[in-house]
């Protein structure tokens, strides 16, 4: 089980650095800060909950779906915690005042 948080944990900054040149053009730009919301809940909201799906099995069984066995396996928490991570950081954008 410590090891699913760590892989959990490992790969959320590795999503947060692939997302990062983004951002950093972001920054050179004018404008206000914005968050895109909808890709957050509609994408991101999800692979949190696959990234944190072994967890809730274990913890909160009555939010997991039954004869998922296949959303236990180390792919599925690593590529959702990646995917994650880039979300949460490509949300954010620069929105110009024109």
């Amino acid at each position: 089980m410590p090891n699913m948080l760590i892989i959990s944990i490992l790969f959320f900054p590795i999503g947060i650095l692939l997302g990062l040149p983004r951002l950093i053009k972001e920054f050179n730009k004018r404008g206000k800060w914005t968050i895109n919301v909808e890709k957050l809940v509609f994408v991101g909201i999800p692979m949190l909950y696959l990234t944190l799906y072994f967890f809730l099995s274990v913890y909160i069984p009555v939010l997991t779906v039954s004869g998922s066995q296949l959303l236990l396996g180390n792919d599925f928490t690593l590529i959702a915690s990646l995917i994650f991570g880039y979300v949460v950081i490509s949300s954010f954008k620069k929105c110009s005042d024109v």
